[in-house]
């Protein structure tokens, strides 16, 4: 059958001239105005496919009957389908969820933290038992696939005529729809209704070496939206995001602490107390002409690497001048300088002499 040819329209008609030339045939052949009831009945059936996008794509692409058997040896899955439509239901999992959850670094190398989540999901609708239908009430044939649950791709070439059978993007396979009239008033034809759920999680240890703002977590089985015509539920993904931390960083296995200290701890030396990544306070020493960017290993203070053996922490000394000096400050530098010993930079000095020489010939020739 012809939808087209039905309405008596072009294939470029707009949804209004669908619309328009539906009333009008719908008028012309209505049985209560002593029309023809079998044309009444095309005519509304051309308008259900043509007035609905993804029915009238599919239809544009594979016609009235998108179902012939492939090359005379029939359906291979026609006893299957058949079986699931006479429990009209095809069962489909049901689909996955994800929550972020943002946990720090110190968190990370514990393996007792916990966090309670809150979520919404789908669960089994009890009054119509996940079937999407009222009480004694049935579902109908498809109209896209003609109750088959599939439709065949032709590609034709030069020698030969290729089909592929793929399921019906309406009902999904099952060959069967709910009409509107007849779904659960509870979850309005989807077998499932929004639930408020909450489920406690142990956070795992974290090992990976590329540490910060890594995508890592748990899953938990069938924690997810219900699954559909007794389908398996889906699962619940719980992705962890451990954030940047502002005093400890990270390499691979190895915590890096930047301490500031005064010029006086430099040159003097000092104990200071340090915090570490599993919250403890550790004595550091700082020693005696301490220069910028020296450091002291704490070993075994770190995290556990991937064969669960456990890195050193590394305090890093970064000599803090601070921008605004006090003018009593700057004298008493000063005068410090002039007992300091002198610097040994003749390399560099001889270096710059003779770039300079190099620069004048260059100039000179």
């Amino acid at each position: 059958m012809d939808h087209y040819a039905t309405l008596g329209i072009e294939k470029t008609a707009s949804k209004d001239d669908i619309k328009k030339a539906y009333r009008k045939n719908a008028l012309k052949h209505h049985p209560d105005t002593g029309g023809d009831e079998a044309k009444f009945k095309e005519c509304t059936e051309a308008y259900e496919i043509l007035s609905n996008d993804e029915k009238k794509q599919f239809y544009d692409m594979y016609g009235d009957n998108p179902n012939p058997n492939m090359g005379g040896m029939g359906d291979p899955f026609a006893h299957m389908r058949n079986r699931m439509r006479k429990r009209g239901t095809v069962p489909q999992r049901g689909s996955h969820l994800r929550i972020v959850v943002d946990s720090t670094l110190e968190e990370s190398v514990k393996d007792d933290v916990t966090r309670t989540i809150s979520y919404k999901r789908k669960v089994r609708c009890k009054t119509c038992n996940n079937t999407g239908l009222k009480p004694d009430h049935k579902r109908t044939e498809c109209s896209t696939c003609k109750g088959s649950g599939q439709f065949v791709k032709r590609t034709v070439s030069e020698n030969f005529v290729r089909q592929e059978i793929s399921v019906c993007p309406v009902c999904h396979g099952i060959g069967q729809s709910i009409a509107d009239e007849d779904k659960c008033d509870d979850c309005k034809g989807t077998g499932c209704i929004t639930e408020e759920k909450e489920v406690t999680v142990t956070l795992p240890v974290w090992r990976d070496p590329n540490f910060f703002n890594q995508i890592h977590g748990i899953s938990l089985q069938g924690q997810g939206n219900c699954g559909v015509n007794g389908g398996p539920n889906g699962d619940l993904h719980v992705v962890i995001n451990i954030s940047e931390h502002d005093f400890f960083k990270t390499k691979d296995e190895h915590i890096l602490v930047y301490v500031p200290i005064t010029f006086n701890q430099a040159i003097f030396g000092d104990s200071i107390e340090i915090p570490t990544i599993n919250q403890n306070i550790v004595t550091v020493e700082i020693p005696k002409r301490t220069e910028h960017g020296d450091f002291v290993k704490k070993s075994k203070y770190g995290r556990l690497n991937s064969n669960g053996e456990k890195g050193d922490m590394y305090i890093i000394f970064n000599i803090d001048i601070p921008e605004d000096l006090p003018e009593e400050f700057e004298i008493a530098l000063k005068k410090i300088e002039e007992l300091w010993p002198e610097v040994d930079n003749k390399n560099i000095l001889d270096y710059i002499e003779r770039i300079q020489k190099n620069k004048d010939t260059s100039e000179n020739v």
